[in-house]
């Protein structure tokens, strides 16, 4: 089963766009989720500017607030973009922790 891609969405501008379709919608953040039907806390956090948008989220609010997308800078970010690195490390840290079962998780096809 492959997952489906998800491409970040990058702009300076998040929080202005947030906040310019919560005022064209007359909502505020909660309502916005509910309506958009995306997860409040994750919309927070892209408000706050800690998160970058997932692209069909994006699209989402652009439709709800009668944006063009194209009138945005925004820039397209891979669909492993920020998961490399903690991939590695959790490889890492995994063929340390059970490095003498893995011959043997091998063997078996990933049972104990």
């Amino acid at each position: 089963m492959q997952t489906a891609k998800m491409t970040r969405i990058k702009f300076p501008q998040q929080r202005l766009f947030l906040n310019y379709v919560m005022q064209k919608l007359q909502l505020n953040l909660v309502q916005l989720a509910k309506s958009a039907r995306l997860n409040y806390e994750l919309l927070k956090k892209q408000h706050q500017e800690r998160l970058f948008f997932e692209e069909s989220d994006f699209l989402r609010l652009c439709k709800l607030g009668k944006i063009k997308p194209s009138s945005l800078e925004i820039e397209r970010l891979e669909d492993n973009w920020g998961k490399i690195l903690g991939g590695k490390r959790g490889m890492k840290v995994m063929r340390l922790k059970y490095a003498n079962r893995l011959k043997y998780w091998a063997e078996k096809g990933g049972r104990s």
